[in-house]
């Protein structure tokens, strides 16, 4: 699996130049009145994109008629695509956490709890991102699989309209409801889903990638 992972990190370092320019554009949205929040996820999705879709530069021109040749299996595979996304998406996470902290010092702003939170709120985005991204990624990959996440992204958007829009119409506030929930567990509950959802990812991906024929 190492291999795997040296191979990946070759092919990220192909796209150096645009994630320096993804860098200045988050570090000029910092001094800006942006969202913290924002620059953090922002950063992660790209981060893991950019390892999630190795797996496109794997097939090109049926590269995968020798890299599958190689001694590891289809699970290790599988494993360390999940693994390349999610320590790309942390990184992007860390390396926004750093802008944040640099601009707020250089603006003189005091750095607050609330980055801790905003940090592990875009941890939970990242897992559930890696986990809709990778099934889609090994079952269409290239062109197809942008416009199948483009589609599954907007679905999960439209249907966290429609359930605001239901618990508006029935006067329910959903910022009271999670304000008043305990903490702990909502945490718990969130990271469970999670848990499950990255197990389903998984299993999904596992199942995409025995069918395929190299």
């Amino acid at each position: 699996m190492k291999g795997l992972f040296l191979k990946d990190l070759k092919l990220m370092l192909n796209q150096k130049r645009f994630l320096a320019l993804i860098l200045v554009i988050c570090i000029c949205f910092s001094f800006t009145d942006a969202n913290y929040l924002f620059i953090l996820n922002f950063l992660s999705f790209v981060f893991c994109l950019i390892a999630i879709t190795t797996i496109s530069y794997d097939e090109f021109d049926e590269g995968n008629l020798y890299l599958f040749t190689l001694p590891f299996s289809r699970k290790q595979y599988v494993i360390e695509k999940f693994l390349l996304g999610l320590i790309s998406g942390v990184s992007g996470i860390v390396i926004g956490i750093i802008i944040v902290a640099l601009s707020s010092f250089i603006n003189g702003n005091v750095v607050t709890i609330d980055l801790a939170y905003i940090s592990l709120f875009s941890l939970l985005i990242l897992f559930l991102v890696i986990s809709i991204m990778l099934p889609i990624e090994i079952n269409f990959s290239g062109d197809k699989s942008r416009i199948v996440l483009i589609i599954v992204f907007g679905i999960i958007l439209l249907m966290f309209i429609g359930i605001k829009k239901i618990l508006e119409l029935n006067n329910i506030d959903i910022s009271n409801l999670i304000t008043n929930l305990n903490a702990t567990l909502l945490l718990f509950l969130i990271t469970t889903l999670i848990i499950i959802g990255i197990f389903i990812s998984i299993l999904i991906s596992l199942h995409f990638i025995q069918d395929k024929e190299f």
